[in-house]
């Protein structure tokens, strides 16, 4: 019953926005949005194609939104490296110009550098971060926020409210309250005893934690949706959809409220948990995080299509990760690829690999607990046994696999992010998803957009050419 009301909901909500939409005095007004797939390469593009295609008969978002636009590869290195950054990457996207890994909106000498929000805040815009990330994370900071350490988060999360971003929804609370003590813990949050919430308020935002709340906001000029401590969960069965939204429905949401202030607007949405997917080698999350973005960026074409001579849209990336491909693998003599039937597959993985870790940790302990004396190998095995049998059926993990989880040292994997990484080559001959690495790569990302601009954004293009278009929409 409660899963109908919400999906009743839902419907109402994107009804009341298409009205909105028909009935707000929008002419006139610059609409900009910058849609990010955080660490989405072309195969992540590439596959949700497929399996949206042959799992539920159905096309990607992004797939239509290239029938209209203008595509262009793009290059995302950085100052120092061709291997970029997100901070670096998304430097450049909101400001034109190249600075060093870990570097926000500074050059490399550190000098500030003037920010797509910052010009659009002189021109009367309202500007919005929209991210499933914590909101002060690497992609969205060098838009609103300049620190010379992408990790400064609190000092970022300060000069939002000094900037007066007017719409920050995503997760990262613990950046904006005061630690506390509760019951003899640290609840998480800023060391310093400040509480940005509390002079958001004084500021004029409308501040909400919960999901409820954030669903029935009808009006609000100035927004702070915070819902996690952390990162948003990712999009399959972590993420508890009684608490947590979407990106699509925190893009809904955002369109719903800022279309009734009647003012030009440029948000930046981010798709941020396809990147932390690719490291961990966890090719179902991807595919769902991919689908996510997807999603939102649906909501955004929709809006384009009934407001189409004073809207942009721009689908990029700050990088790729991971290096993905689908592939096939040689069993003795013969060529193992896989069928269009095993994309399926995908919806064989319950949860994300960050949380069947966690389970396994958790399993581990409880076997130690209740039995002290057993040799710690044989514990972990049993705890493996019982995450394979409860909950990853059909996985098979090889004595070679467990102890490099168990060890978190092997020649089988990146020492970077190893634990995942294990449960990502394990998963090789399920999904037929090989991966060449943890980290990011160099490789071109696909840059696509429609609306006034895009015409500048085709052919093979560097990511600085994507925020001069953004400075050259808000003179």
């Amino acid at each position: 019953m409660f899963k109908l009301q919400r999906t009743v909901f839902r419907m109402l909500m994107v009804v009341s926005i298409v009205l909105v939409l028909s009935t707000t005095a929008l002419a006139g007004q610059k609409h900009i949005f910058i849609a990010i797939g955080d660490g989405m390469g072309v195969e992540q593009i590439g596959l949700i194609d497929s399996y949206n295609h042959y799992v539920f008969d159905s096309k990607t978002n992004m797939t239509l939104l290239m029938k209209d636009a203008t595509i262009a590869l793009t290059k995302t290195g950085s100052a120092d490296s061709p291997v970029t950054d997100s901070a670096a990457a998304a430097t450049a996207l909101a400001t034109g110009q190249k600075t060093k890994s870990g570097m926000v909106s500074l050059d490399p000498e550190g000098k500030p550098l003037t920010t797509v929000f910052e010009a659009a805040k002189k021109k009367g815009y309202l500007t919005a971060l929209i991210t499933t990330d914590v909101v002060v994370g690497g992609t969205p900071a060098p838009f609103a926020a300049k620190a010379s350490n992408r990790k400064e988060y609190d000092k970022i999360a300060e000069q939002y409210l000094n900037l007066g971003v007017d719409y920050i929804i995503g997760g990262g609370r613990q950046y904006f309250v005061p630690e506390k003590e509760e019951k003899g813990k640290k609840t998480p949050g800023r060391k310093d005893g400040k509480d940005l919430l509390k002079e958001a308020k004084d500021k004029g935002y409308t501040v909400v934690t919960k999901l409820d709340d954030f669903e029935k906001l009808e009006k609000a000029p100035k927004l702070i949706a915070l819902f996690a401590d952390k990162e948003i969960n990712y999009a399959n069965a972590d993420r508890d959809p009684t608490t947590q939204p979407s990106l699509q429905e925190m893009t809904e949401v955002f369109l719903r409220l800022v279309s009734k202030e009647g003012k030009p607007f440029i948000a930046m949405i981010e798709g941020a948990r396809i990147d932390h997917a690719n490291h961990n080698n966890d090719a179902a999350a991807s595919v769902e995080e991919t689908r996510d973005f997807d999603a939102a960026v649906g909501v955004v074409y929709e809006f384009y299509k009934k407001n189409k001579d004073n809207t942009t849209l721009i689908v990029t990336s700050d990088h790729s990760s991971g290096g993905m491909s689908l592939t096939c693998y040689k069993d003795k003599d013969k060529m193992i690829c896989p069928t269009y039937e095993d994309l399926h597959n995908f919806k064989r993985v319950p949860f994300s690999f960050e949380k069947a870790l966690k389970t396994l940790d958790s399993t581990f302990k409880g076997i130690k607990s209740g039995n002290p004396n057993m040799p710690e190998e044989e514990a972990y095995k049993k705890a493996v046994e019982q995450l394979l049998e409860e909950h990853l059926v059909g996985l098979h993990l090889s004595d070679e696999h467990i102890k490099a989880l168990r060890t978190q040292k092997a020649d089988l994997v990146s020492q970077y992010n190893p634990q995942p990484s294990i449960l990502g080559k394990a998963y090789f001959p399920m999904l037929f998803t090989s991966w060449a690495t943890t980290y990011h790569t160099a490789a071109p990302t696909l840059t696509i957009s429609v609306g006034k601009g895009s015409e500048r954004l085709k052919g093979f293009i560097d990511n600085t050419d994507i925020a001069k278009t953004l400075f050259s929409l808000v003179d």
